[in-house]
């Protein structure tokens, strides 16, 4: 129900008979009837609504506006919310307010505001942040009822991976089934994706719980909307196809061609949120100091090798390519705990030192801006390539345009990735050319 109608109880019972009509105006009067003057406020709203109404069935006053003030017989009748409806109401002093329901709006009966923040709203929906109660990272369950898929093969060790964990549930809908309603809603809706992109408010979501610096979940939260695109990319002439279908893949000068679909993320949003404590950092876990850095890795290698499905057995095929343009690592601080000597009834986290090491070991949990420079130096050590997880994960570097660190949604390092490797990539190819290597 978009409004309703009603009035103040301060005088005998009375019959109030109401027609009201919509009309779209931006100008709104103000009317005079024999019962009283009318005042008529509004705001900032497009709708104009006529109201016809007989107070103790002695005179009729018309007024047009949003807001109906006190009449000189004591009653008052008011509306609240903007109206889209042709109805007639025949309201008295005990008349209740589910009997004052009135018809809901049409979509295009809203006016172009309204409809934007609807817009907005379907961009911007994302799922509840999950929660880890009762979730233990060592314990198996195979039941229907298990959330991830977690990993902890002891080679997984190796490349970073020990202690993932990837989410079961089927990933978020975008909102481009939307945009093909019709072809206003297209139009209206690609104005407001090209305001929020220009507020750079638009961002693929994804949520990493960093529990104990030792165990990382990862969920979507939202993927509100990507660009694919698609190319045609020759084959080797042998490839195993019958006459006729290599007859109608058959370009007219390279061969047999297959389609290539490339997707497009403008910008992939990470919030790392720590909990746990230090002291339970080496108890289920003895894998290397730089756990979280490079858990994100992990992810991020799963989501361009097998899709956004990050809990997927098998790799999509080579002929799906996906890139983002950047990615933002926002390191959210803890949350407040529950305290029963405090006036709040909550405490601050107990936080270690800024410069306390990570392969220490203290009651307390780590301080953000340190995780927020443990992610800087992997970053560091995959564009060096000098050790085994830097080379591995050093496909990351073409996928990547940006690197985005944050704390609390506060910038804290920057880093070019795509563009500085394609660069460096060109100024090697010419030193060749040019000393004949």
């Amino acid at each position: 129900m978009h409004g309703w109608l009603g009035f103040r109880r301060n005088s005998p019972p009375t019959t109030l008979a109401a027609e009201t009509l919509t009309t779209v105006d931006d100008q709104f009067k103000s009317a005079e009837s024999e019962a009283g003057r009318v005042s008529v406020e509004s705001p900032s709203s497009r709708s104009r609504i006529c109201i016809e109404a007989q107070v103790h069935g002695q005179s009729r006053s018309r007024a047009s506006g949003c807001t109906l003030e006190e009449t000189e017989r004591g009653v008052t009748p008011f509306l609240v919310g903007t109206y889209y409806t042709e109805t007639r109401l025949s309201i008295n002093d005990h008349t209740s307010l589910q009997e004052l329901k009135i018809k809901m709006a049409q979509f295009w009966d809203l006016p172009r505001e309204l409809r934007d923040m609807i817009y907005t709203w379907l961009i911007f929906s994302e799922r509840t942040r999950p929660s880890l109660s009762g979730e233990k990272f060592m314990t198996y369950d195979p039941s229907m009822h298990a959330r991830f898929k977690k990993i902890y093969e002891p080679q997984s060790s190796l490349r970073g991976e020990f202690g993932c964990a990837y989410a079961l549930e089927a990933i978020p809908p975008t909102s481009a089934s939307f945009l093909c309603c019709n072809r206003q809603v297209n139009a209206e809706m690609t104005e407001t994706l090209a305001w929020l992109n220009k507020k750079a408010l638009v961002n693929v979501k994804l949520d990493c719980i960093a529990e104990d610096e030792s165990f990382h979940y990862f969920t979507w939260l939202r993927i509100p909307l990507v660009s694919t695109s698609w190319t045609r990319q020759s084959q080797d002439a042998r490839c195993m196809l019958p006459t006729w279908l290599g007859r109608l893949f058959m370009s007219s000068h390279n061969g047999p061609v297959k389609p290539i679909s490339t997707t497009r993320m403008p910008r992939l949003w990470i919030d790392v949120r720590i909990m746990g404590d230090r002291m339970h950092k080496w108890r289920r876990n003895s894998s290397p100091a730089e756990r979280t850095g490079w858990a994100i890795c992990a992810a991020l290698k799963r989501l361009f090798d097998r899709g956004p499905y990050l809990a997927a057995e098998r790799d999509q095929p080579a002929s799906r390519v996906l890139s983002v343009d950047e990615l933002v690592l926002n390191v959210m601080p803890p949350p407040p705990t529950a305290s029963l000597y405090s006036p709040t009834g909550v405490a601050p986290p107990k936080l270690l030192d800024e410069d306390f090491p990570l392969d220490g070991v203290r009651e307390g949990t780590v301080h953000p801006r340190t995780v927020a420079k443990e992610l800087v130096n992997v970053w560091g050590k995959i564009w060096a390539g000098d050790e085994f997880k830097g080379i591995f994960y050093g496909g990351l570097l073409e996928k990547i345009g940006w690197v985005r660190v944050c704390i609390g949604g506060e910038t804290f390092r920057v880093r070019e990735l795509r563009g500085a490797l394609e660069r460096g990539q060109k100024e090697r190819r010419r030193i060749a050319e040019r000393v004949g290597w």
